[in-house]
């Protein structure tokens, strides 16, 4: 006779809930408004809205939230440097208004507009026409990510899809790509806790490349003071995300729960179904700095 099935764990359960979103206030497609929306037609009852290096999207985020009935929890994911990595922490219930964080904000928004348009008048020197302009139109506003121009070179047809123009042009060490310094990791967490929030260390299979150096990467961020990391996410779930969890376990962080949702046609990452978490991990919303009562699925 085969065991009988777990009973499921509605304190561990991540169906209901994304603390990694993306709206057009920073690389995303969809306004905070049809993002809100979209996930509210997906089941979920509580999200985080955390647009890339600014908070300009939360206070349209919040009313959407509120027209939907959905637990909205003020974000942003950092961009900063940790042991000479590039690496992505999520702020999870930060206060906006924070002088600190916006300190910090205004600071990253400097370099991201430096690099933009070193990027811009790379691919001019190309051919492409008018492109730090045309970004900006297409945005409408000034903090521009790789992931804008990928796209204005497949609308013009000069890279195939966006894997092929970060590829061919974008990637670190291509020749369109701008390398920013970004700020320190321990600065941007500390930013993060000024702000009342907890500074989580986003999808951390995509960093190092080995399992060693994952490793070192998560005891890098646990020592510059961050308190959890992404564990249930859209990846597959294989055995790298075990060596991450047991690297979690070991280093007292806990764990969120996030999607890193941008664009509707990324067909393989889909708002609600992230797996739940390990039973041994304290889930994010757990800890006592949380900033909102979490709307408990059914048992």
């Amino acid at each position: 006779m085969s065991a009988p099935s777990p009973v499921p764990d509605p304190t561990r359960d991540c169906g209901w809930l994304d603390l990694h979103l993306h709206s057009r206030a920073s690389d995303g497609v969809l306004s905070p408004t049809a993002l809100l929306a979209r996930a509210a037609g997906a089941g979920l009852r509580a999200v985080a809205l955390t647009d890339h290096d600014t908070v300009r999207g939360l206070a349209e985020a919040r009313a959407a939230a509120d027209a939907h009935g959905l637990a909205l929890i003020d974000a942003s994911e950092l961009s900063c440097t940790l042991e000479g990595e590039n690496v992505h922490v999520v702020g999870l219930g930060i206060d906006p208004e924070t002088p600190a964080l916006l300190d910090l904000l205004t600071d990253i928004a400097h370099r991201r507009t430096a690099r933009a348009e070193r990027i811009a008048e790379r691919l001019a020197a190309a051919g492409v026409r008018d492109p730090l302009a045309r970004c900006r139109e297409l945005t409408g506003h000034d903090g521009l990510t790789r992931t804008h121009f990928a796209r204005l070179l497949v609308a013009d047809g000069v890279a195939r899809d966006m894997r092929s123009a970060f590829r061919r042009h974008l990637a670190d060490g291509r020749a369109a790509a701008g390398r920013i310094d970004w700020p320190d990791c321990t600065n941007a967490v500390a930013a993060i806790h000024a702000a009342g929030g907890i500074a989580v260390l986003a999808h951390p299979l995509r960093y190092g490349g080995t399992h060693a150096r994952r490793e070192r990467t998560l005891a890098a961020f646990a020592a510059a003071g961050g308190d959890a990391a992404e564990i249930s996410t859209a990846a597959p779930i294989d055995a790298a995300r075990g060596r991450i969890v047991a690297a979690c376990r070991r280093l007292g962080l806990a764990a969120s729960a996030g999607s890193d949702f941008h664009d509707p046609e990324q067909r393989w990452i889909r708002l609600g179904g992230l797996p739940p978490l390990p039973p041994d991990l304290t889930p994010v919303w757990a800890l006592p700095a949380w900033p909102v009562p979490m709307p408990m699925p059914p048992a």
